[in-house]
């Protein structure tokens, strides 16, 4: 008898386990990444439940005022990216991290800020101030971030990977902060345009067999991702937001990795995900999976 009511209590706890596993299982919006295709330039977005995140958001053409000694406003224009995010439904940015200050990551930074900052939006950089071109921002306030540091936006996780050291306020490739984003048992790994060896020798498990990389530098060469990292991240899919695929492609090949590569060729791409297995939805169209928001006070600039 006593063995009987061992069995039916320890029936009725996994009984129980289930239904609380089930229970935060429920409680976990579903999730959707963009990438936005706007060329050799950078912009992700991250969506999940009232949650939005924003990485980077730069375009491959110059405005006069930000473009430098005897360059021309040549590239894509950015509308295309605007157009984009504003066709997403999203109405308001929790937090934007620009990697560094490149205009093909970081230009549209005032842009953004007037039309979905609010009282409540932080805008992360790698540098202790913002540099004054882009100020003054007409939404949010704005911190540094450093190597190592943490935060919890919803149902994300965000753990600064590096650089270790920022050597010129944000202004050079290697400034680029590292992020990696976890969202359930999904981890993402974004790059500006340099990745760190000492991401792998620091955060050793945490970036093994990443589920989404984030290639940087566009894929470009010289590679600014060594092959001995890449080995170690092991991703389960590169986006790369560029037209180079065809020479990382030659680059995995010749190491012998098939990782699926996704870049301006595929269009607009979306990810989406309910923490446990990911979906990739290519040539996307503004507003094919626009979200729907409850409006409220916090979501406010005004």
């Amino acid at each position: 008898m006593k063995k009987l009511f061992c069995c039916v209590s320890f029936c009725i706890m996994l009984f129980s386990t289930a239904i609380i596993h089930a229970g935060f299982a429920e409680e976990l919006p579903p999730m959707q990444l963009h990438q936005v295709n706007v060329g050799c330039a950078n912009c992700h977005l991250l969506i999940a439940g009232e949650t939005v995140i924003l990485i980077d958001g730069g375009t491959n053409r110059y405005k006069p005022s930000l473009a430098p000694a005897g360059k021309p406003e040549t590239g894509n224009s950015p509308d295309e990216m605007l157009r984009y995010v504003a066709a997403s439904g999203i109405d308001h940015i929790d937090a934007h991290f620009v990697t560094h200050y490149h205009n093909d990551h970081a230009q549209q930074i005032p842009e953004f800020s007037l039309a979905y900052g609010t009282d409540h939006t932080v805008l992360y950089g790698p540098s202790e101030k913002l540099p004054d071109r882009y100020l003054p921002l007409p939404h949010g306030t704005y911190q540094q971030l450093r190597n190592g540091e943490e935060i919890h936006l919803g149902p994300f996780h965000i753990l600064c990977v590096g650089p270790r050291v920022v050597q010129r306020e944000g202004e050079i490739n290697e400034d680029s902060l590292n992020l990696l984003i976890t969202y359930g048992k999904i981890r993402m790994l974004f790059t500006g345009d340099y990745m760190y060896d000492e991401v792998c020798e620091s955060y050793g498990s945490l970036v093994k067999n990443v589920d989404i990389f984030i290639f940087p530098h566009h894929g470009l060469t010289p590679y600014a991702v060594t092959s001995g990292a890449l080995q170690i991240l092991h991703p389960g899919i590169i986006l790369l937001p560029g037209d180079a695929e065809g020479m990382l492609r030659s680059f995995c090949l010749s190491h012998r990795w098939h990782f699926p590569i996704y870049g301006n060729r595929h269009g607009n791409i979306m990810i989406e995900s309910d923490g446990a297995e990911i979906q990739v939805h290519e040539q996307v169209q503004p507003g094919e999976f626009a979200v729907n928001f409850s409006r409220n006070a916090s979501h406010t600039n005004k």
